[in-house]
């Protein structure tokens, strides 16, 4: 009983998104979703102002697959695909990773 429950969650959390795939068959699909992304950026003003404080947000264990793995998922619940979503964190005008 326990493995019928757990594969009608895992297929519940698959068809959250998006379930008609085929428009990613054309190349327009793409050239479009790339389009949006450089004029999205090209609209951004870079902060020329001095800063007077800086906060800095240190994240333990928030490795690649990490922050990866929480995209996806925070983008299934949202009904969108969770590969193409973005955080908040993931918006951030400079970020970087450390390792130590």
């Amino acid at each position: 009983m326990k493995i019928i429950i757990f594969v009608f969650f895992a297929i519940e959390i698959v068809f959250a998104g998006r379930t008609d795939w085929s428009i990613e068959k054309e190349s327009s699909f793409w050239n479009n979703q790339a389009r949006q992304s450089i004029e999205e950026i090209l609209q951004r003003h870079e902060n020329t102002r001095r800063a007077k404080n800086v906060i800095l947000f240190l994240g333990d264990g928030m490795g690649i697959s990490t922050v990866t793995a929480g995209r996806i998922r925070k983008g299934q619940v949202n009904g969108q695909l969770g590969e193409d979503f973005q955080t908040e964190m993931e918006q951030f005008p400079c970020t970087g990773f450390a390792k130590t």
